[in-house]
């Protein structure tokens, strides 16, 4: 099966897609694409103390939420270079490319960030389950629900 992203628009660019950011200009929410080669949009990313900024992955065709990390300015570079997800191992306190191993890599198919500019949001074609238990998503356990019989 192919994973391809249909949207991402095929150029020859340094990243083959564009970094979207929603910033909030007098109550309007506008698009402001950053450029696709350009590296300016990294410096106004808001990295935590330790150097951190969270990312959320999202599955491209479904829109579920897959998992959360957690990406340096080093990781979310390569994440570009390779088009695949690249995160940092808070507990190893080591680089991480998701599915490196076991196969389930996550093709980036368009990084959005939040009015912040401090929280990620990666949407992804994946390569497989992105839980390590084996469930396609890690958000699977219902704490509360006020519907019945809801399955995700």
């Amino acid at each position: 099966m192919d994973w391809k992203c249909a949207n991402r628009p095929r150029q020859e660019e340094e990243y083959s897609f564009s970094i979207d950011c929603m910033v909030q200009f007098s109550g309007e929410i506008n698009l402001m694409t950053l450029g696709p080669a350009s590296k300016e949009w990294l410096d106004k990313l808001k990295f935590d103390e330790r150097g951190l900024i969270p990312a959320i992955v999202q599955d491209a065709a479904t829109q579920r939420v897959l998992m959360v990390a957690y990406m340096t300015r080093q990781t979310l570079e390569q994440s570009l270079e390779i088009k695949e997800t690249v995160f940092w191992s808070r507990s190893r306190k080591e680089l991480w490319h998701k599915g490196a191993t076991s196969g389930n890599t996550q093709s980036i198919c368009r990084i959005e960030t939040d009015c912040d500019l401090d929280t990620l949001l990666i949407f992804v074609a994946p390569r497989g389950p992105a839980c390590h238990t084996g469930a396609p998503s890690c958000f699977f356990n219902v704490v509360y629900s006020e519907g019945k019989g809801e399955t995700h």
